[in-house]
């Protein structure tokens, strides 16, 4: 069981903000336990390997483009189904901050607050653009798109 991984980590100092996102590919059974992030969601983009990720109480396989956004305090964690490189980027982003962004006209945190996961798919287009930003953070920009409602849980 080796684990060889590569981890790329980038702040966004021009917004002042705490936001940690991780670029991380490893070999091997390196997949967490499963757990909670007390105080800050999870924004979970799937590139390569062969996973299922749990949460939300779901368990769905991922393929390329598949991404998730796991709220505070749910349980979640990643299965390796094969021992192959497994790439994906992590952002983790603070309760404080997504309400720091939120605005009568786009309350973020009121909509995130509603569920407690989503998965959705980024298409090849908007998954090459956000691959390509993330050492640049100068000009944030979150394209729209629509959420297939399907995969929307609410709170119990």
């Amino acid at each position: 069981m080796s684990t060889d991984f590569q981890e790329n980590n980038y702040t966004i100092e021009e917004l002042n903000l705490p936001i940690s996102i991780s670029h991380v590919i490893s070999k091997g059974e390196d997949c967490s336990d499963l757990h909670i992030h007390s105080d800050q969601y999870e924004i979970y983009v799937f590139l390569r390997g062969d996973i299922d990720y749990f949460a939300g109480n779901i368990r769905k396989h991922l393929v390329r483009g598949d991404a998730l956004i796991v709220s505070p305090n749910e349980l979640h964690r990643p299965y390796l189904i094969k021992e192959t490189a497994y790439e994906r980027v992590i952002i983790h982003v603070n309760q404080d901050v997504i309400k720091k962004l939120s605005t009568p006209v786009s309350n973020i945190y009121r909509f995130l607050e509603q569920y407690n996961c989503c998965f959705f798919h980024l298409p090849d287009e908007i998954l090459n653009q956000f691959l390509n930003m993330k050492g640049s953070f100068n000009n944030i920009i979150i394209p729209k798109m629509s959420l297939d409602p399907i995969f929307f849980w609410k709170h119990g």
